[in-house]
């Protein structure tokens, strides 16, 4: 298995004789890091018929759903399940947006 960050790197492992990619490291380099998963390069390297791990920033089971709707044959959830600090920011941060929509007389985003 190989931890990648783009799509040219899974296809040069794939090439080399991985049996599974990850795109565990997709959004860690050259740049700022995304809040979402990389639902995209899932499907960019499934649709090629290549074995395929989502990870990276999986934090939700919808998130997880999403993966596999991508096309991956797993998913790894890391901060989410290992992380409580992280887990509570998630929510507080969810809580908050709720309260604001409130506030405004509108539905949450």
């Amino acid at each position: 298995m190989a931890d990648c960050s783009t799509f040219e790197e899974g296809a040069e492992m794939v090439q080399a004789g991985c049996d599974l990619i990850a795109s565990t490291l997709s959004g860690y380099v050259d740049g700022p890091v995304p809040n979402e998963p990389d639902f995209q390069l899932v499907k960019r390297w499934s649709d090629k018929g290549w074995l395929v791990v989502a990870e990276g920033r999986i934090r939700t089971a919808q998130d997880a759903h999403e993966a596999i709707k991508a096309g991956a044959l797993a998913v790894t959830v890391g901060s989410a399940i290992t992380r409580p600090d992280d887990v509570t920011g998630w929510f507080l941060s969810a809580m908050n947006k709720v309260n604001e929509s409130a506030l405004e007389g509108r539905e949450p985003q």
